[in-house]
């Protein structure tokens, strides 16, 4: 079949917006595995000599005798923008941005691959004392850049907004004011070029602004359908016809080639399908149509057969997919990407070489089974295998906890698990977790002392260490101790007798039933369910207190309009208690404004009024017992554990590993915690703390935090219950649906309360 001409994306790059491009505000198909296709007749959009389209493309196995050995090429500045890098030839071009440092001016740079030389060219703006932003720009073959720049006035009064273009020399050939079309609310997505030079500017939603290569406005193309279009890459046939790749209508299951006929103004009707990728661009080698990738694996295309080929898996490289900005061929059988992980601080050009297996570095293989990973969690342990010439670690993603939890029943090869939302108790009861302390006993790098205190203790099940989150933070409940009393917890019986005795107020605010119930089961399922002996207690009069609780909440809070704030709500006494998260110093003032200085964490209830404090972890990794590279987890463990603090890094370093972005956490380690502690009361000596204030005028001025603050939240960890999901559960399944009938009057508590006691022994017994 004739190939696509191999011209590779024209930009389709803008600052601050990586991999893909959206036209419209739109949610990104999710990566397709299967190459899943529509399969009615899609017919053709290409000339006949091109070939016919598949409707029906699939995935074919990988060729695993190959592997692709990385080769990382360091680009030394600082400056480099590499959401828009493109290979073209042996050179590598973009424009380094100003960053922080806005008087540096903007460089016209290539990256020679042969002989590993950078030249920058200064763009001249002819400086008018005005101040220039380049919102995207591109590249064509003859190296000649493109740019749409927003020009300021000194004082960012005036808006214009500029097409320029420059010469691979850096000498400006023309400049056009195009702010009649693209005004101050115009939102850009993306620029492209094709092979005549002429411009394609891609718009959020109103379309595409076309541009002739003089830089004279065409007109513009409506997308002209209300779904939503998400741009994949763009490229030439060598019948010079110009194709977007897009989604179309937020499709998970396919992408489509549709031609740009840039005379006539609009868009030829879409036929050609290929699977979904995250980017697709032409192959210059002509091996295949289209070069796909995702997050996961880099792929070939053919349309006359509707294959997709798996070259290579990012992770096997040590490439987080997720980081990947851009992929191409090169002549030599070689593939080009750059890559931006901000993670391990690598931001680099790399060139896979295509290697027998037999011939690679050898390695032991290690699985990390996970839930829901991620680009951080990828980050880890592509981080790991960087810097390990012994172990290599594959993360592999399971569709829900059943599988997970299946997976490690039945001695699936697993080596480490991420214990993010994970049931750890259940499976530390089942054997699955090898026990740490001998582990970190043996340590040359970490002891228990070295850690909060609690943190392991909360990770401690049945004297089974199972796992150490190098950062946490905490959700518990606060009440009035004027009204609890001074004990350290709150029970399930002392918080129903509450809520008795106080008929006109809500427990909680903001939450809905089917919330309620998961806290409760979460924290009380032991106090309802023997698995030992496999007995139930779903008809006993305490459950039946529980439903009557329970039936105070509402469906739902989505929606509701409040004239009272949750502190007013609480002083009026029209709400018992506050659900309060703790990931910062300060957090715990606010309640002791909202209560007077009575403030007490009393936690959930739970049968006997501890453990009552949900931990949510960060990175916290369990061995499985069966593992046979125990060692090599262990090392896994400990690279996670150094990652963001190291002897030596100064106070504020150390808050900036934690607080830079959310989820905010608290470290584990406690000289980590203590340098954030030093840090933010020296800070408060000089700060002005700030107010917070409601919708309905209720404020709370911050103060300088003190110890009795700190200390108020790290009472919490020594008791708390390390966070799993249960919004899965089979047995909360059971309760939510036969309880519905009594909190909407159509069956008393004892009938609703015998139904359930049936179901969950049921199940009990077929799980125990």
């Amino acid at each position: 079949m004739k190939k696509v001409k191999g011209r590779g994306f024209y930009g389709l790059c803008c600052l601050m917006i990586s991999a893909s491009v959206l036209l419209t505000a739109c949610k990104a198909g999710a990566p397709d595995e299967g190459g899943r296709a529509d399969r009615r007749d899609r017919g053709e959009i290409f000339s006949d000599d091109m070939g016919t389209a598949s409707t029906s493309p699939v995935l074919t196995a990988g060729k695993t005798e190959w592997v692709y050995v990385p080769e990382r090429i360091e680009i030394r500045d600082e400056r480099a923008d590499y959401d828009a890098m493109r290979l073209i030839g042996d050179e590598v071009c973009y424009i380094s941005m100003n960053g922080e440092q806005e008087d540096n001016a903007h460089e016209i740079c290539r990256y020679t691959l042969t002989d590993r030389k950078l030249t920058g060219i200064p763009i001249d703006w002819k400086d008018d004392g005005q101040v220039r932003e380049i919102s995207c720009y591109t590249f064509d073959d003859e190296q000649n850049a493109w740019l749409i720049v927003n020009v300021y006035s000194a004082d960012y009064g005036r808006f214009r907004r500029f097409l320029y273009k420059f010469d691979p020399e850096g000498n400006n050939i023309f400049f056009r004011d195009i702010t009649e079309q693209l005004a101050r609310g115009a939102a850009i997505s993306g620029l492209s070029v094709d092979g005549q030079g002429r411009i394609y500017i891609f718009g959020s939603d109103e379309g595409i602004w076309l541009y002739t290569d003089d830089g004279s406005y065409h007109g513009i193309i409506s997308y002209g359908i209300s779904e939503d279009v998400l741009i994949r890459g763009t490229l030439e046939g060598e019948d010079g016809r110009y194709y977007i790749c897009s989604n179309i209508g937020g499709n998970e299951d396919y992408c489509a080639l549709t031609e740009v006929d840039f005379d006539k103004k609009h868009l030829v009707e879409t036929r050609k399908v290929f699977p979904v990728a995250d980017w697709a661009c032409a192959d210059s080698s002509g091996q295949y149509d289209l070069l796909l990738y995702d997050h996961v694996a880099a792929y070939g295309y053919d349309f006359s057969t509707g294959k997709k080929e798996e070259l290579f898996v990012w992770q096997d490289s040590d490439i987080n997919g997720y980081d990947v900005k851009c992929l191409a061929a090169l002549e030599d059988g070689r593939y080009f990407c750059a890559v931006e992980d901000w993670e391990n601080d690598d931001r680099s050009i790399v060139l896979l070489t295509k290697t027998r297996a037999e011939d690679a570095p050898q390695r032991l293989e290690m699985i990390l089974a996970n839930l829901d990973g991620g680009s951080e969690l990828t980050a880890l342990a592509v981080g790991f295998n960087r810097n390990n010439s012994q172990y290599h670690i594959t993360v592999k993603n399971y569709g829900s906890l059943t599988d997970l939890y299946n997976a490690l029943l039945a001695g699936e090869t697993v080596d480490i698990v991420d214990l993010s939302g994970v049931n750890i108790k259940n499976l530390c009861r089942k054997g699955v977790f090898e026990d740490l302390t001998s582990w970190l006993e043996e340590s040359e790098t970490f002891g228990r002392e070295d850690f909060v205190d609690g943190i392991l203790e909360a990770y401690t099940i049945d004297g089974t260490l199972v796992g150490i989150p190098d950062s946490f933070r905490l959700r518990t409940v606060v009440g009035d101790r004027s009204m609890v009393g001074n004990d350290a917890g709150l029970s399930l019986e002392g918080m129903l007798e509450l809520a008795g005795s106080n008929p006109g107020a809500m427990p909680f605010d903001g939450i809905t039933r089917d919330e309620m119930t998961q806290y409760l089961m979460m924290f009380n399922e032991e106090a309802l369910i023997d698995w030992e002996r496999g007995e139930c207690h779903f008809d006993s009069e305490l459950f039946k207190a529980v439903l009557a609780f329970l039936k105070r909440f509402p469906d739902s809070v989505d929606g509701e309009q409040e004239d009272v704030s949750l502190p007013g709500k609480i002083q009026n006494g029209d709400v018992l208690f506050a659900i309060a998260d703790m990931k910062g110093l300060k957090d715990f003032q606010l309640y002791g404004g909202i209560f007077d200085e009575r403030a007490t964490a009393v936690g959930f209830p739970t049968p006997d009024g501890c453990g009552g404090t949900l931990l949510f972890a960060d990175n916290a990794f369990g061995i499985v017992s069966g593992s046979e590279n125990k060692s090599g987890a262990w090392d896994f463990i400990e690279s996670v554990l150094r990652r963001k603090y190291a002897e030596g890094m100064d106070q504020e370093q150390v808050y900036a590993a934690f607080y830079w972005q959310p989820p905010w956490q608290y470290p584990s380690m406690k000289k980590a915690f203590s340098a954030i502690t030093d840090y933010v009361m020296e800070r408060d000596k000089d700060s002005k703390f700030g107010t917070r204030i409601y919708s309905d005028g209720w404020s709370f001025d911050f103060h300088a935090v003190t110890w009795e603050e700190i200390n108020a939240i790290l009472d919490m960890v020594p008791d708390a219950t390390p966070w799993y999901t249960v919004e899965n559960s089979e047995i909360l399944n059971i309760i939510n649906e036969e309880a519905a009938a009594y909190y909407y009057g159509q069956k008393g508590p004892d009938d609703v309360a015998g139904i359930i006691q049936n179901r969950v022994q049921v199940y009990v017994n077929e799980n125990r």
